[in-house]
């Protein structure tokens, strides 16, 4: 466990950071946005900002941290370009790690040609970490292969994570939103980042806000620089192998797309073609887009009770002159197997990667 080295002063603000833990975990309990947990009786100048006044001491950043490769699936599934985008590393400057230093060690096809795999990618992005912290690659390189020290500390859980993205957010770190993201993804796979830190976090920052707990400045801050993250991670994945091209997009007037774009990200990351539409989709419009594209699939996500009825409205409409799929989900429908129980086409359930695998399936 890391070792808090505070100030007298500070104390008393560390013992309410563990007040202020209890009650995150309360609000994060209830989606619904009211807060349920007892008023704070604090200057509205200061919401929940107290928390951070020893400065991050909480902060785990200057650990170094151990690389889970069993965390990372080791399928050689990406050519050299795709690690090259999605690392930031040049392919130069990868083949001259592995001359030089044996990592990474990419499978090789029956052509001679590189194929990496999500921990090849994981190392990469482990080594780049600690060249920025001052390790030389060398020496870094050879860390990979010394066995962990006992009593070593193991790199925090993704709840600790969360908690530590919050505070920057409030305090509207940057710096410290990045490095937090570096480590996750140190530790976890993209889709475990995606689904169990940055929505999660996105959704209590917009419960804190409602709460008046978080600045409005701050809830900004923070939904752009996740919903970036998030967008990035998109952006970054290699070309789909899959033939099927999916649509993915939110209902008229829903507003609250975090769902969908993370459902984006599965599936681009299972292999398919992905068009993701966004937000607030008007609906003779993407009919009419729907004629002339043809994609394999529509999946829409809604969160309310209004815009599930919007996307009931637009599914009725499309069936009978749509030959694809339609699908859909969010949080609008996991309140009960009664909801959306009118809607025509295929409901994906409140489980993401099941719901990516149901599209996989062969019809």
């Amino acid at each position: 466990m890391a070792v808090l080295r505070m100030t007298p002063n500070a104390r008393c603000v560390a013992s309410s950071s563990t007040r202020l833990a209890g009650r995150l975990s309360r609000i994060n309990r209830n989606q619904s946005g009211h807060e349920c947990a007892p008023s704070v009786r604090r200057s509205p100048a200061a919401p929940y900002a107290f928390i951070m006044q020893w400065r991050y001491d909480l902060r785990m950043g200057d650990i170094t941290e151990d690389l889970d490769r069993a965390g990372h699936s080791a399928a050689p599934r990406y050519n050299i370009l795709a690690v090259e985008k999605a690392t930031g590393l040049s392919a130069r400057t990868l083949r001259s790690w592995e001359r030089r230093y044996g990592v990474p060690a990419p499978h090789r096809d029956a052509h001679g040609r590189r194929l990496y795999s999500d921990r090849d990618i994981a190392t990469v992005r482990w080594l780049m970490e600690r060249v920025s912290q001052g390790v030389a690659v060398s020496r870094a390189a050879a860390m990979l292969s010394e066995p962990a020290e006992k009593g070593e500390r193991p790199s925090p859980p993704l709840e600790t994570l969360q908690l530590r993205l919050l505070q920057a957010i409030d305090w509207m770190d940057e710096e410290e939103v990045r490095r937090v993201l570096a480590q996750a993804l140190q530790t976890a796979p993209v889709e475990t980042v995606a689904l169990e830190l940055l929505q999660p976090v996105l959704y209590r920052v917009g419960d804190l806000w409602e709460a008046g707990r978080l600045s409005v400045g701050s809830e900004h801050f923070g939904t752009h620089l996740l919903r970036t993250a998030l967008a990035d991670f998109f952006e970054r994945e290699p070309d789909p192998w899959r033939s099927q091209h999916i649509i993915v997009g939110c209902p008229p007037n829903e507003l609250h797309d975090v769902g969908a774009l993370v459902f984006a990200l599965f599936l681009r990351r299972a292999g398919f073609r992905v068009t993701y539409l966004g937000a607030n989709l008007e609906a003779e419009s993407l009919m009419g887009d729907l004629r002339r594209i043809r994609p394999t699939a529509l999946c829409m996500s809604a969160t309310t009770a209004d815009t599930a009825a919007a996307l009931g409205a637009l599914y009725g409409a499309l069936t009978g002159t749509f030959p694809g799929v339609l699908a859909y989900g969010g949080r609008a429908f996991n309140a009960g197997p009664d909801v959306g129980a009118t809607i025509p086409g295929v409901f994906l359930g409140a489980d993401l990667r099941a719901a990516v695998d149901t599209l996989a399936a062969p019809a």
